[in-house]
């Protein structure tokens, strides 16, 4: 994502000069956490990761690059960055069977599955969101009006989001030790 002076993504007090650390990584990392706990297929043991800072005004990072060993033993690579000369947002998930790739922000959204020895699927997509968020409040009236918690806003999976970013942030600081994750 290019995050620029001026644009709606730095424009707050609090982004600007961010009292915590991670600046606009955690604060925006934490969003794409929460997608990809949804989707791996379990949680993460250890991280390696590298920050950089491109854009001063992005402190204290902009940029991180990490690899991942999760407790079923898969692997796989997270790249985020504000200071790109683009948007791009971008999930692939890999598997002996075939691939799912996930474009959002394109001309237009979409997912594609490779199976082997198939053509690819494409279906496309936009404003879904829109539609989801619109969804989780709903559900969020809901729990509420029913007095039923909604397991998917468990305080937990939100401190897991942030654990993972901090895990990050701070293999980052290190050189790119291996750290522990703990969920």
């Amino acid at each position: 994502m290019d995050v620029n002076l001026g644009g709606k993504y730095i424009e707050t007090e609090w982004r600007k000069t961010p009292q915590y650390q991670g600046g606009l990584l955690l604060d925006g990392g934490v969003h794409m956490m929460a997608g990809l706990r949804k989707i791996l297929p379990s949680k993460p043991a250890r991280i390696t990761a590298f920050t950089r800072l491109n854009r001063e005004f992005l402190l204290p990072h902009d940029t991180i690059h990490s690899s991942w060993l999760l407790e079923d033993g898969s692997t796989g690579a997270i790249s985020i960055s504000f200071a790109s000369s683009g948007y791009r947002h971008e999930i692939e998930l890999m598997g002996q069977e075939g691939s799912i790739v996930v474009k959002i922000g394109y001309p237009e959204s979409s997912v594609t599955l490779h199976k082997r020895k198939q053509d690819p699927e494409v279906k496309g997509f936009n404003n879904d969101n829109k539609i989801a968020i619109a969804g989780e409040f709903e559900e969020f009236a809901k729990a509420i009006k029913e007095g039923k918690k909604d397991p998917r806003g468990d305080p937990m999976e939100a401190l897991a989001d942030l654990t993972a970013i901090e895990s990050i942030l701070q293999s980052g600081a290190n050189g790119g030790q291996p750290i522990a994750a703990k969920f």
